[in-house]
């Protein structure tokens, strides 16, 4: 059976493309500069795409392994990915002895949820832009309405693009249980969330879709953070 990840992609198109997708995505959030030194976490679900090559009948996700970077992961995306099986709740990992990221468990319970629900979602993507990271470190960041009133009245048509509201998770050491049963608790129908001290998680059908929202919440916050600031020079 082959399980290799670079056969896999010469024998997928579809997987190809994915994997294209994802170059090109670490690309831009390296360029943004919204990846900590150590940090290129998302998760994908492929099980589509692996059932259909494979004829099998569990759920397959592309995770980034511990230690990635997303400056690697835009020269060379399959170095630094692993693909998980899961059936009956059972995982497989492939190669056998690769380590996921340790926001694996967060990721895991968030695609779980959307099976669950019906949910489309089969991307998170987990960045950690400086802006986002200033604006969950304010007294107020526990609030959600409060944050999510200050998001959108300094970009309006934040509303348009996520109009069930952003997430907040108060900090818990990240790879924790406590960590992912915080965001479980949070998502909702939201498909951007925001951990506190710790990044961005934006979610979406596809590659594109999560990265979308990921920069307009970034955008968002730093038009928020400049509000703020000129307004406390005005006091």
């Amino acid at each position: 059976m082959i399980m290799d990840l670079k056969e896999i992609v010469s024998l997928s198109p579809e997987i190809k493309e994915l994997i294209n997708k994802i170059r090109n995505i670490s690309y831009e959030i390296n360029r943004h500069n919204w990846a900590e030194a150590n940090a290129g976490n998302l998760s994908l679900n492929i099980s589509q795409e692996m059932n259909a090559l494979k004829e099998t009948n569990a759920e397959w996700y592309l995770v980034t392994l511990t230690g990635s970077r997303y400056r690697e992961m835009a020269q060379n995306p399959i170095s630094s990915l692993t693909l998980i099986e899961v059936l009956a709740n059972q995982e497989k990992y492939y190669p056998a002895d690769s380590k996921p990221t340790s926001e694996w468990s967060s990721h895991r319970m968030l695609q779980q949820y959307f099976l669950k629900v019906g949910r489309k979602d089969r991307v998170i993507i987990h960045s950690h832009p400086s802006n986002i990271i200033l604006l969950s470190q304010l007294p107020f960041f526990s609030d959600k309405n409060q944050i999510n009133k200050i998001l959108m009245e300094a970009l309006t048509e934040l509303s348009i693009y996520l109009p069930a509201g952003i997430g907040t998770v108060l900090y818990a050491t990240p790879g924790s249980e406590e960590l992912a049963l915080n965001t479980l608790e949070a998502i909702g129908d939201s498909k951007a969330l925001i951990w506190q001290y710790h990044g961005l998680l934006c979610t979406g059908e596809n590659l594109d879709e999560a990265f979308d929202y990921m920069e307009i919440v970034e955008k968002a916050a730093e038009l928020a953070l400049r509000k703020l600031f000129l307004a406390k020079l005005k006091l």
